[in-house]
């Protein structure tokens, strides 16, 4: 049975003791500015997926184009770099906010047989484009990235579910008590 007294939750052998959160501890990651893939790859924690695929240009002068890219999946961000020993990413994103992944019909081309797209909740914010080099690569990365995104989701939802009972505060255990 657990007993709830001015801020400390006890059960007799465990007691929890409560903080404020931060918001820090409530946001998504921010991808770090310079990070070889390689060092990337061999960080704590590991990553989601990493390989190579094809990524859709960003400026209007490159729309066309779809330059093979090594991707890393990483604590809720995507790095991609021109090679898997690249010294610093080309460009890194933030998993926040997008919410869905789906196959790209619309970007099916000779070249770019295996096209998904990731998008945003917000229209404001870029679709980005990938292509994988097969079917099954494809399924694996959309998987890969779903997975991901139902990650952070899902901590953000147990902080949501934690906050409807004890507003603001962050459980923890100690053996002080």
């Amino acid at each position: 049975m657990l007993f709830y007294v001015g801020g400390i939750l006890s059960n007799a052998s465990v007691c929890y003791h409560f903080r404020a959160m931060t918001s820090e501890e409530m946001s998504w990651p921010v991808p770090m500015k310079a990070i070889g893939a390689q060092n990337l790859m061999t960080m704590p924690g590991g990553v989601t997926k990493s390989g190579y695929l094809h990524k859709k240009g960003g400026t209007q002068f490159q729309l066309l184009k779809w330059p093979l890219r090594f991707v890393i999946v990483h604590k809720g961000c995507i790095y991609y770099f021109k090679t898997s020993t690249s010294a610093s990413p080309q460009g890194a994103f933030s998993l926040k906010g997008y919410n869905r992944v789906l196959r790209a019909a619309e970007e099916t081309t000779s070249n770019n047989v295996f096209p998904f797209k990731l998008i945003h909740i917000s229209k404001k914010h870029r679709t980005w484009f990938f292509s994988a080099a097969s079917e099954d690569e494809r399924k694996d990365w959309m998987a890969s990235l779903r997975v991901e995104i139902d990650r952070f989701h899902e901590k953000k939802e147990t902080i949501t579910d934690i906050r409807l009972y004890l507003p603001m505060f962050v459980i923890h255990s100690c053996d002080l008590c």
